[in-house]
């Protein structure tokens, strides 16, 4: 048996593949023959592998073989093709392996019982072929897939590791503004809405995140948008009165506003169980059985919170702190207001002034929550007035404002039934050099999952990695000289920590998470020092382009967009990936850490895009257009149209890709009014699954999720 397994393992084996993480390509022919000649060739010097039990080859032979092999496998004879699907193949090889998967859903549906061989099989190949294919230089061809959103796409923001995308989207008439949740993973293959919900104006700083609120896993939902401040200007049919649409007004940095603004941060809850039942290809969406479930259902979002102010809000972020979730957002230009969203007052705290400077204008560019630490990350510029002119070019261009950027940690303050203000001094600090320009500041996640999982992540082997935290990197555009800078602040153990306590065999799936958790808590913190700050500029690709990022903590987009083009519609000039380092070692010596990025049609006409570095996905959306492209540099399973596995379909019992979780319970379609089942799923997702802000002004939102500014006189509303 033992010769066997090893001519099993050499015949199948790397070699044989031009691209193993992908079932594609031949084997070469002399290889090819040795593979055919092992499953059909009679001969006493050769055993036959198709003769043995299929028991025998699924519990015994293939637990031999690993990704590629089983991929090599597949290819060799249909019997090999079927035998390969079996999930039970897939599981036992999820189980084993040292490679950190990509996030998934903190739900049991993820769960070794119930995840499917399809499931199991892109997270596999997902996890192996995206920094294989992110790392190689020769990868320079991509092939994007689209998909009909029937919106123009404003904004978009991808849960990591998928399945699921949030677009701030409004109609082709820019009448009407709306949030669109999407499953991108569908079984059936391709994208489909689950939910959407109004929004009345463009929704700015779009954020999502896997959160608990209240016991329920959730994706809670942030963005910043803008509004009249009177009722009679917000009452008119679209514009103000002075024909002047506050959402054509850009959100991502201060501007003057004709009319009197006032601006919201909104937060939503969206169950994910709700989002799971939506998505279950059992009730197909063409079926009065899905439009009776959908109908019975109550409105898919919650609202959680509102947070008003006359100052602009920018930048939400959201996280977990102390176990409870939390939104911080900036109410320029130097304050950060908190709220648990599970309940208590608002808490607002303002940044003291930098040491000798107690006059000068500080601004607040970018944040970023630690749940290690209790703190939050800040990222301040500090305005002092320009030098004399030293030089000849300073002298033509005349006295500039010196901008010197600070990063900060401050303490998260107490949340309580009361509201509380408060001017907090940094807990640690440290100075950067000085520039004239100093924007498009960006920080990117800390990777920490959330500590409430219910699914297979934490008893997987690597779980202790998967709960690490992940560098955070800052990205900032300065001028001079016209680059990006790239800081980067590594996680560190902290000493005279013991490991945790190894779970027994029997502890359940979430004691197994609260550990993983815990050690991640209890061990790694993020030191801020000159010597411990690790960085380099970026300089730009074109002169004639500016360049843009899109962040990640282990792999980042660089692109240029031409200096006359504006913050919307962008015409790209230059794409490169940008492959960040994991530890301090790998600052040294770095190379070819940018490689081009592989072109395609759409390139030179985009509206927005989102970017998930965890399994390599971009979605890029056109300009002018309902369009969305996806670029994926993780490999997954093909299927067709219709759902089922390429290039051949799979005819095992039960089916490998059949969803193992209970089956949502549908009414009886006779307690329904048939007449409105008989309209189209458009209306009905519009009128019973999404959610319509009231329309007579803010006297109706939740007084508990309400709360105006701190300086705001008692006629805000008038």
């Amino acid at each position: 048996m033992s010769r066997l397994f090893s001519s099993l393992r050499h015949l199948v084996g790397r070699p044989c593949l031009p691209d193993p993480d992908i079932e594609q390509g031949i084997p070469r022919p002399r290889v090819r023959r040795r593979l055919l000649a092992l499953v059909s060739e009679p001969s006493p010097k050769i055993l036959r592998v198709d003769q043995l039990p299929n028991d025998v080859l699924v519990d015994q032979v293939l637990s031999y073989l690993d990704l590629p092999d089983l991929l090599a496998l597949r290819r060799v004879s249909v019997l090999f093709y079927e035998l390969t699907h079996h999930t039970v193949i897939w599981k036992r090889l999820l189980r084993r392996t040292d490679v950190v998967i990509p996030p998934i859903p903190p739900t049991a549906r993820y769960t070794l019982p119930h995840l499917t061989g399809l499931d199991l099989e892109r997270l596999l190949l997902r996890a192996i072929s995206v920094e294989r294919r992110w790392s190689d230089p020769s990868f320079n061809e991509i092939q994007p897939w689209t998909f009909n959103a029937h919106h123009r796409i404003c904004s978009m923001v991808a849960l990591p590791g998928g399945p699921y995308l949030i677009a701030s989207v409004c109609d082709h008439g820019s009448n009407h503004y709306s949030l669109v949740v999407f499953v991108t993973d569908y079984s059936r293959g391709g994208v489909i809405p689950l939910a959407k919900t109004r929004t009345k104006t463009k929704a700015y700083h779009l954020q999502a995140r896997y959160l608990t609120v209240n016991g329920k896993r959730s994706i809670v939902i942030a963005y910043v948008r803008k509004e009249y401040k009177n009722h009679k200007e917000r009452r008119r049919p679209h514009l103000g009165p002075h024909d002047i649409d506050i959402s054509d007004y850009a959100g991502d940095y201060e501007v003057e506003h004709s009319v009197a603004v006032k601006h919201e941060c909104t937060v939503l809850q969206i169950s994910l169980e709700k989002l799971e039942h939506l998505s279950d290809p059992r009730l197909h969406s063409e079926t009065d059985r899905f439009l009776n479930y959908a109908i019975a259902q109550e409105a898919p979002f919650r609202l959680l919170a509102v947070i008003k102010s006359r100052r602009q809000l920018m930048h939400p972020v959201l996280d977990e702190i102390r176990g409870s979730p939390f939104i911080a957002v900036v109410k320029l230009p130097n304050t950060i207001v908190f709220k648990n969203l599970e309940g208590g007052a608002l808490a607002t705290m303002d940044c003291a002034a930098t040491t000798g400077f107690p006059n000068n204008e500080h601004t607040i560019l970018a944040i970023r929550l630690i749940p290690v630490q209790d703190t939050i990350l800040v990222v301040r510029k500090l305005r002092t007035p320009p030098l004399e002119p030293s030089t000849e070019r300073e002298k033509r261009r005349g006295p500039q404002d010196l901008l010197t950027p600070f990063i900060e940690y401050y303490a998260i303050p107490p949340i309580g039934e009361k509201p509380l203000v408060s001017t907090s001094v940094s807990t640690a600090q440290i100075q950067l050099e000085s520039c004239y320009a100093l924007d498009d500041v960006t920080i990117s996640d800390h990777g920490i999952p959330t500590r409430f999982d219910d699914s297979i992540k934490p008893v997987l082997w690597s779980s202790a990695d998967a709960y690490a935290p992940s560098p955070i990197h800052i990205f900032m555009r300065c001028y001079p000289p016209e680059a990006y800078m790239r800081l980067t602040i590594y996680p560190e153990r902290i000493p005279n920590v013991r490991p945790p306590t190894p779970p027994t065999t029997d502890a359940s799936p979430k004691d197994l998470a609260q550990s993983a958790f815990e050690h991640s808590f209890q061990t790694y913190h993020y030191p801020i020092s000159h010597e411990g700050l690790y960085g380099e500029k970026l300089p730009p690709q074109h002169p004639a382009a500016e360049l843009r990022i899109l962040p990640g903590s282990a792999r980042a987009i660089l692109y240029s967009v031409y200096s006359d083009t504006v913050t919307l519609g962008h015409r790209v000039h230059i794409m490169e990936r940008y492959s960040l380092p994991r530890a301090q070692t790998e600052e040294k010596d770095r190379k070819d850490v940018c490689m081009r990025f592989p072109r395609w049609p759409g390139m030179k006409s985009i509206q927005t895009m989102a970017w998930d570095d965890t399994i390599g996905r971009l979605f890029v959306a056109e300009k002018d257009t309902s369009m969305i492209s996806v670029l994926d540099f993780g490999a997954a399973p093909r299927l067709d149209d219709d759902g089922k596995r390429m290039p051949l379909p799979v005819h095992l019992s039960p089916h490998p890709d059949d969803m193992l979780t209970p089956m949502p319970e549908v009414p009886p379609q006779e307690d329904h009014d048939m007449t409105f089942l008989s309209q189209s799923n458009r209306t009905i997702w519009e009128e019973r699954l999404g959610l319509d802000f009231p329309e007579n002004g803010d006297d109706e939102m939740p007084p508990d999720y309400s709360f105006p500014d701190d300086d705001d006189l008692p006629g805000y509303d008038e």
